[in-house]
């Protein structure tokens, strides 16, 4: 697996502003970040899996994370690692989203 820095670097401590999903043909989410003064949008589109054990997303700070391409250049997304220097997604990892693209802007709010 290799890392997607991008990610990684752009969301790190961050606050959750909004999740929204939606249910169209493919599922994709949409999450906005707060950063400062930036206003952080990150769009995950062809989502496979989701995996969420929290009930409240709004508010909840990013502070480690780790974004995972693999073989089949599935991304691996977890907003809450147990390790975030281990270099896989694990079962002890929190707020788990594997998706196949996305979409990353930033905006002054």
């Amino acid at each position: 697996m290799k890392r997607i820095s991008e990610i990684e670097n752009r969301i790190r401590d961050c606050q959750i502003r909004n999740l929204t999903i939606n249910w169209s043909n493919s599922i994709n989410i949409q999450i906005e970040f707060l950063k400062g003064n930036m206003s952080i949008h990150l769009i995950l589109k062809d989502v496979i899996e989701f995996d969420v054990l929290e009930n409240e997303f709004e508010s909840y700070y990013i502070s480690h994370l780790k974004c995972l391409i693999d073989d089949n250049n599935e991304i691996n997304l977890s907003l809450d690692p147990y390790d975030e220097k281990i270099d896989k997604i694990e079962k002890r990892d929190n707020f788990k989203i594997k998706f196949k693209s996305y979409e990353i802007e930033a905006n002054k709010k």
